[in-house]
Parts: C-alpha cells; sequence; structure tokens
C-alpha cells in the first residue's frame, strides 16, 4: 500500500483536525486580554479568558505533530508482521514477572474501545458549557487548536514508539489463542498502550481546561476524579483483553496525562513559569522549555 494512502487511512481523523486547526491560526485569535463578564456561564462562574494562540507557536506545534504521525506511518509500512517459527520460540518465561500475569489473559475487544471511542467527546464539555455563547468564538478557535495539538502530539509519538520497539503483546504467548492473530503487525504494537495514553491525554486535557475557569474547589475535584479513573479503567479493560502488558498500560497512562496537561500550559496567557522556544540555526535546530517550580 503507497505510503501516503496508507498515512490517509491510519490517521484520517487527525489530519482533518489538523486542517481545521490550520485554517483557525491567525495572529489575532484567541484570548488576547484577561477579562470578565458579569453574566455567569452554565456552570456559575464568571468567563475569564486564560489562554491565547500564536501563530508562530501554533504552526510549529501542528507541523511537529503532522510530521510525527506521517513518520510513523513510514515505520509501520515497514514493520513484518511474526512468522509462525518466531512465535513457537517465544519464551513466556523471559517476560519480566510484573508483566508475566497478563499473558494468560484474552478476550474479545469491547469496553476498552468504546470508553476509547466515547473519550474523543469529553474535550466537548468545555466549548459547550464554559464557552457558550455566540461571543466566545475565539474561545472555540483556541480551544480547536490546542485539541489538534494534543491529538496529534500524543498520538504519533505513540505510534512511533510502537513501530519502533515492537513489543510482543501478551496474547501471543498463549497458546490458545489463534495463530491468525498473532500473525499481524497490530501483534508486535504492545508497548505502549494508545487506548490508555488517548484517553489520559483527553480527561486531563478536559481537566486543566476546567480547572483554570472555575473556582469552585469541589466541582474541580470531581472533575479531577473521573479524569484520573477514566484512563485507569481504560488500562484495566486492556489487560483483560491480553492485549497489553501492565508497564504498557502505565507508561502509556504517563505520556497521555503529560500531553494533557502540558499542551493548555504552553498557551496560558502570561505564563511566567512555564516557556516554549524553538530555535533555528544553519547546522541545527533547537526547542527551549523551561519550568520553573
Amino acid at each position: 500500500m503507497p505510503i501516503l494512502l496508507y498515512t490517509l487511512i491510519l490517521r484520517r481523523k487527525l489530519i482533518l483536525l489538523l486542517f481545521i486547526s490550520v485554517s483557525l491560526v491567525q495572529p489575532d485569535h484567541g484570548f488576547a486580554q484577561q477579562r470578565s463578564r458579569s453574566s455567569k456561564t452554565p456552570l456559575n462562574e464568571v468567563h475569564k479568558h486564560v489562554f491565547e494562540l500564536k501563530t508562530g507557536r501554533e504552526i510549529f506545534l501542528l507541523t511537529l505533530g503532522a510530521g510525527l504521525n506521517v513518520y510513523n506511518a513510514y515505520l509501520q509500512n515497514q514493520v513484518v508482521p511474526l512468522t509462525p517459527d518466531e512465535i513457537a520460540r517465544l519464551d513466556p518465561g523471559q517476560v519480566n514477572s510484573f508483566d508475566r500475569k497478563t499473558i494468560d489473559n484474552y478476550r474479545q475487544e469491547g469496553a476498552g474501545d468504546y470508553l476509547l471511542y466515547a473519550s474523543f467527546l469529553i474535550p466537548f464539555t468545555v466549548p459547550l458549557t464554559i464557552f457558550k455563547g455566540g461571543e466566545h468564538k475565539s474561545d472555540w478557535k483556541v480551544w480547536a487548536v490546542m485539541t489538534s495539538e494534543l491529538l496529534l502530539l500524543n498520538g504519533g509519538f505513540n505510534g512511533i514508539i510502537k513501530s519502533s520497539v515492537l513489543r510482543v503483546r501478551p496474547f501471543v504467548y498463549n497458546p490458545d489463542v489463534s495463530l491468525d492473530l498473532k500473525t499481524v503487525k497490530k501483534a508486535r504494537y504492545s508497548f505502549y498502550s494508545a487506548h490508555t495514553s488517548t484517553t489520559a491525554s483527553l480527561t486531563f486535557f478536559t481537566a486543566r481546561l476546567f480547572s483554570s475557569y472555575l473556582t469552585d474547589t469541589k466541582t474541580k475535584t470531581w472533575i479531577w476524579i473521573g479524569a484520573v479513573t477514566y484512563p485507569a479503567l481504560t488500562g484495566i479493560l486492556r489487560l483483560e483483553t491480553g492485549r497489553h502488558f501492565r508497564t504498557d498500560v502505565i507508561t502509556g497512562y504517563f505520556f497521555g496525562a503529560f500531553f494533557g496537561y502540558i499542551i493548555p500550559d504552553l498557551h496560558r496567557i502570561s505564563n511566567e513559569r512555564l516557556s516554549f522556544r524553538p530555535s533555528f540555526g544553519e547546522d541545527a535546530f533547537q526547542v527551549y522549555f523551561t519550568y520553573t517550580l
């Protein structure tokens, strides 16, 4: 299959979000000034502008995310499935004791997939509540760009790691599982869990946005409890299917939470704690991140 066609099929939703985001990025879009209004939002909080877009930064992040996904598609195109002989030589004893217990797990994918699909709707709770109203069109634009960057960066990074590490899924060690399921490329994409990483990135991203606007501590606490629990449940369900080892799920949770938390901080207005600056030279390209504790 041609690389370009493979890329479009594999990441069609992400590429679509990229095109939408690029069309929205303009120098004056976003939350240019801190201000509030007297009317209340549906969550009984005063609306305020917290985040902003910067054209150079957004073009860099969107391009980086798209580039990661294209490179991932290239790597996946090079992956060769395991042969029956290679599968027969696999030794469960070589799996570390912490992960080995998931080898005997196997069932058809189900609940974990549903949680993954539903998680793509979670970020929409922010613009549909906090940003409700025609006067907040710029808020929607900032949200759309940040969400696109999140999906592209998190998905692209995860895909590259999967296609580079090529860790065999737990069920491949299970003699009761059909050989047909073991001799496909996806059987080598165990590390790390995309389901867990994606749900964690979206829930932490959403919770981070709500926390930036809401002042009620109790409400924010419940939002964060949901944000932390949702991807954890997704990871547990993935363990039960035999698609991932425990370390796959833990690593996926960490990276997803990282991307979900850091993207909003990169766009915060006058953020003195976190700074992000790309630097281009004749022979090198560098990115500087500074975070003050």
